[in-house]
């Protein structure tokens, strides 16, 4: 119901029940309860009738999590033994996971391809950076751990985390999500929408994997654990852990190894890391 109807619905309601008491109060005091009863039934119908409409958000623009490691058992296999000695925490421990024996400084695990001389600088920087920064074990295993593609058709390179590989094939987005900034990617299942940035808060709404919109200038919350989101007219908060930012630069890519120089061999490197 539009404002106006509902003044006007208001207007006649009013008319109406006043109508009903004054004939109930001529016809005399025992039939002045149905006279208010009919005052209280054309007031709830008024509320009902002229209650806020609800906020719809705008249609969902679907962004599913895609894992092109899959598709070639020698990079998932290398992946996977990376992932196993990132998570152990540490540089050392992540040695001893890819099989390098702790005292060989200059040996390094066979992920990042130290039979292939054309990546020994890069091997040794990042190595070192592991060392000197355990902040970047968990960077690096974040990036890993959330899927990834190929960036091309002919399989050479992968990277990863998806929504950073996904990106640059985005086209036609929907008018909420269009901006000068790219949109955000909800990537745990389920995240909910609260009225404020606070796990307490109630819940508006229910995001799925999806892009939505962030008001990265609007801060929600002074620890930084919220993020404000705009869906259409549904102005809400979610937890800053389920979204990502597309414009993030952060990603980690493999290469395909020369097979002439690992004689034959399919054999995957890390290539590229960028923190």
């Amino acid at each position: 119901m539009t404002p106006l109807a509902c003044v006007w619905s208001g207007l006649t309601a009013a008319a109406l029940s006043a109508g009903t008491w004054w004939a109930a109060r001529e016809r005399g005091s025992h039939r002045r309860g149905r006279g208010w009863l009919g005052v209280v039934v054309i007031g709830v119908t008024v509320l009902v009738g002229c209650k806020a409409p609800s906020v719809e958000p705008p249609p969902r623009y679907l962004f599913p999590p895609v894992d092109d490691a899959a598709l070639e058992p020698s990079l998932y296999a290398t992946r996977t033994a990376l992932l196993q000695g990132l998570r152990a925490g540490d540089p050392e421990t992540l040695r001893m996971q890819a099989g390098v024996r702790p005292d060989a400084w200059r040996t390094v695990p066979h992920w990042l391809d130290a039979d292939d001389p054309q990546s020994a600088p890069f091997v040794e920087r990042e190595m070192a950076r592991l060392e000197q920064d355990p902040a970047r074990v968990r960077q690096l295993s974040e990036m890993l751990r959330y899927g990834g593609v190929f960036t091309s058709t002919d399989r050479v390179e992968f990277c990863a985390p998806y929504w950073w590989g996904v990106r640059s094939t985005l086209a036609d987005l929907p008018a909420h999500l269009q901006g000068e900034q790219p949109p955000w990617a909800v990537i745990v299942p389920e995240t909910v929408v609260r009225a404020q940035p606070s796990p307490e808060a109630p819940v508006l709404h229910t995001l799925g994997l999806e892009l939505i919109r962030v008001q990265e200038s609007e801060p929600a919350d002074t620890a930084r654990k919220f993020v404000a989101v705009q869906l259409g007219a549904l102005r809400g908060f979610v937890e800053r852990a389920a979204v990502r930012n597309l414009a993030d630069e952060q990603h980690a890519c493999f290469a395909l190894a020369n097979s002439n120089v690992l004689g034959g061999v399919t054999r995957w490197r890390l290539e590229t890391i960028v923190y």
